[in-house]
């Protein structure tokens, strides 16, 4: 009988906070769970022990009556996306609403027309036990650059925040980091070199969290560099991205055979120097 070996998956929670409030990215490694009866937010709240945030934003998947059930069982608050197709009694309801019951104002900054609305206790589905949330609508209006023509973008979400006139810009941009956080933080440390979906190894009890967080350590000290490093920032900008820049990084080592320190590095990525010049540089720290 073919003897099967037993396979493993690792999970990291990272919290991401941006530009509404401040800037910044810690993440906490989910403990492996032998106990398959674990639902995805009983290992998502083992998780958020050690985070101290102000909501979870997630997309439209999320906006079902369980979910958000389970939630606010565990006391988190939440921005969830919202789509007329999916939610089609939602949208009728609030569509029927007349202005008394839809505060709504509109804001014209930097040629960018904003369009804020939102309902409260509203049902989100047509079932008696549904939860009432409050709803959110929100319409930017813009000029593409090139055509002149305006653009119109949609956006809604359901939250079980106090919305006011005061905070609903606050609670929006809240909301749209989502697409940030999902392409500056997730898609780079996938696919921009960093590896995140790969498995570098088990091990026996931390090894795994180790690779994960030394993957993290990297990350952050290249925002620092990104933000701060004029030669970096140059550097980033002649590759065309971070993976081509790692690729560009390691050929050069290889091909100047010796580079004193980092900024060396980045100026030969930018400005090739001849490679005489770096085997001259090496005789000379060698003497």
């Amino acid at each position: 009988m073919k003897q099967t070996r037993p396979a493993f998956t690792h999970d990291a929670l990272l919290q991401t906070v941006k530009k509404a409030f401040e800037d910044g990215l810690k993440a906490e490694g989910i403990k492996d769970k032998p106990d398959t009866s674990f639902s995805n937010i009983d290992c998502m709240m083992a998780g958020l022990a050690v985070f101290t945030f102000k909501f979870i934003v997630k997309d439209c998947l999320a906006s079902n009556a369980p979910h958000i059930t389970e939630l606010t069982e565990h006391n988190m608050r939440y921005i969830l996306g919202c789509s007329e197709g999916d939610h089609a009694y939602l949208a009728d309801w609030v569509n029927a609403m007349d202005g008394e019951d839809a505060p709504s104002f509109k804001e014209t900054i930097g040629g960018v027309a904003h369009e804020y609305e939102y309902f409260k206790k509203v049902p989100l589905n047509g079932s008696k036990n549904a939860p009432l949330v409050t709803v959110i609508r929100y319409k930017e209006t813009k000029k593409k650059a090139k055509k002149g023509e305006e653009k119109t973008t949609k956006w809604m979400w359901v939250t079980d925040l106090e919305v006011t006139s005061q905070n609903i810009r606050e609670i929006v941009k809240g909301a749209r980091a989502r697409h940030h956080i999902e392409n500056q933080t997730f898609n780079t440390l996938k696919n921009q070199g960093y590896e995140f979906e790969h498995n570098f190894g088990h091990g026996t009890q931390y090894l795994n969290h180790v690779f994960s967080m030394l993957m993290m350590l990297a990350f952050l000290i290249d925002q620092c560099l990104q933000r701060l490093n004029k030669r970096f920032q140059e550097a980033l900008q002649h590759c065309f991205g971070k993976k081509s820049l790692w690729e560009r990084m390691l050929h050069s080592l290889y091909t100047y055979e010796f580079i004193p320190n980092f900024e060396t590095l980045y100026e030969a990525i930018v400005r090739p120097p001849p490679k005489s010049s770096f085997c001259h540089l090496k005789q000379q720290n060698s003497s």
